[in-house]
């Protein structure tokens, strides 16, 4: 089995959903995971999704009409060792987030905005385009 591997900043919205989408029909011989680059430096390790604020709980709802779950999601740190087997990383944080580390390491930059709240959520049309990227990449695997 291959490894993909989602980042953005929290692991609390894009790459939770970005994860749920691919997993749902994933790309034969593929199973995706996802990360966050500033969990530990927010405050938000092993915290899940559904117990954040109420426009976060606003956008996880959206999401779940459209059949996405991202509420038990529990929001983890990357680590290295996370990344040892993984065959593809996509990286959605911003640049001041990603760890000196990380910049070692092969990735797919992947420049999906990082929502505010449920009106940017929409304006921004997060799902539409990591939905048409991860078409994308199933392609390209």
């Amino acid at each position: 089995m291959k490894k993909l591997v989602f980042l953005c900043r929290g692991n609390k919205l894009r790459s939770p959903i970005a994860e749920t989408i691919f997993n749902k029909n994933p790309k034969t011989g593929w199973v995706a995971f996802s990360y966050g680059t500033a969990v530990e430096k927010e405050g938000w390790e092993n915290m899940k999704i559904s117990d954040f604020d109420n426009d976060l709980n606003l956008i996880v709802n959206e999401l779940k009409k459209d059949g996405i779950d991202i509420s038990n999601k529990i929001c983890q740190q990357v680590q290295p060792k996370y990344l040892d087997d993984a065959n593809k990383i996509i990286v959605m944080a911003e640049k001041d987030t990603i760890p000196d580390w990380l910049e070692q390491i092969e990735y797919e930059r992947w420049n999906i905005p990082n929502p505010n709240n449920i009106l940017e959520f929409h304006e921004q049309h997060v799902v539409l385009l990591i939905n048409k990227r991860i078409g994308e990449l199933k392609k390209a695997l």
